[in-house]
């Protein structure tokens, strides 16, 4: 059985489960965004135990006090733990939060994950950390309308080459890996690269110049509203070049679309493509995949690697972002997706999909 039914579903986050008594963790970042506050301004009093704010560091523009003014109104300083994250050198990060929760995880019964304005390689990170958790792991993603690029300033700025001035990130400041996603198994073997369409292009650049991989298999994103639909033909149209010169690993259909692509909504489509992959290729081939497309999907990832130690994660970090307008004030909604026993569920996918060696 391979059904995608068994995963956890991608569903409106209800507000009156948080009065269900439990010893609850929270973890959360600080971001530039309205959304990063969205989910902790709603009506949750009393619902956590503790709560992680990670905090990254060198930002200008951040909702930080806004977010902190927020949980200090309705608990006590004292359950706050800070912890910083550089983006660009992640590893102390996964050293504090690897000492928090090897000393803090057996007195929760569930972990509340909020990954609305995280960093793509940090979800990767703690869930990661949280492998052997066997409580229940509630991930929460708040969806703005709309994200950076309109149609309009795509379309503008891939005419006038100004994709610094208009689109989501600009340019690669280093490429980033760390122990605890980090594999040195079949390091000499040929490797292959698995990595997601964005809209800058200069991150999978950057990634093939590092990795120089023998083959590249890349995956689309498909937005789950029809109103975003265009983003998908965007993304490769921004990627066209490189998709002809790894065509051999890169088929298309007729509208000359990637025909590798997963939601950027329901992770377990991205699970299942990696797993596939997976299973083709890791006899033969040193597989590293790059989390460079939308949060959910690096959530789909982060399950991989979960259940495959031998996958190895690099990833891509921007070396900026247009942060004005970057995601609408106005919120679509806050969905979640509810694991439960954490662990067992890694073993029970890793089983079902063959993961196990």
């Amino acid at each position: 059985m391979t059904d995608l039914a068994f995963f956890p579903m991608v569903e409106t986050l209800e507000f009156t489960s948080f009065k269900e008594k439990k010893q609850r963790l929270l973890i959360t970042s600080d971001g530039f965004e309205e959304r990063s506050l969205y989910f902790l301004s709603k009506n949750i009093d009393n619902s956590f135990d503790k709560i992680i704010v990670c905090i990254y560091d060198n930002r200008e523009k951040t909702k930080l006090n806004e977010l902190l003014a927020i949980i200090e109104n309705r608990y006590s300083k004292k359950i706050i733990t800070k912890l910083r994250y550089n983006r660009f050198e992640p590893f102390l990060f996964e050293i504090e939060m690897q000492e928090y929760l090897s000393t803090n995880l057996t007195t929760f019964e569930e972990i509340v994950l909020d990954i609305s304005v995280m960093s793509k390689y940090m979800i990767m990170q703690i869930m990661s950390l949280l492998k052997e958790y066997t409580g229940d792991v509630r991930i929460v993603y708040t969806e703005p309308t709309y994200y950076a690029p309109t149609k309009e300033d795509c379309e503008k700025s891939i005419d006038e080459q100004k994709n610094a001035i208009l689109l989501p990130s600009a340019g690669v400041q280093n490429i980033v890996r760390t122990p605890l996603l980090t594999s040195l198994i079949m390091q000499q073997s040929p490797s292959l690269l698995v990595s997601f369409l964005s809209f800058n292009e200069q991150l999978i650049r950057a990634l093939l110049f590092e990795c120089t991989p023998s083959r590249v298999l890349l995956v689309n994103g498909v937005p789950p509203h029809p109103y975003s639909a265009w983003r998908e033909n965007a993304m490769n149209d921004i990627h066209k070049h490189i998709i002809k010169e790894y065509s051999h690993d890169n088929k298309i259909d007729d509208g000359e679309l990637l025909i590798k692509k997963t939601s950027t909504l329901y992770y377990a489509e991205t699970f299942k493509l990696l797993a596939d992959i997976y299973n083709e290729f890791n006899k033969d081939y040193r597989i590293i995949v790059s989390p460079t497309g939308s949060k959910m999907q690096a959530l789909g990832a982060s399950l991989i690697k979960n259940c495959c130690d031998d996958i190895h994660i690099e990833y891509p970090t921007p070396e900026s972002y247009y942060v004005e307008g970057y995601s609408s004030a106005k919120i679509k909604g806050i969905h979640q997706v509810m694991f439960i026993d954490f662990c067992n569920f890694i073993k029970e996918i890793s089983t079902m999909y063959e993961l196990n060696g």
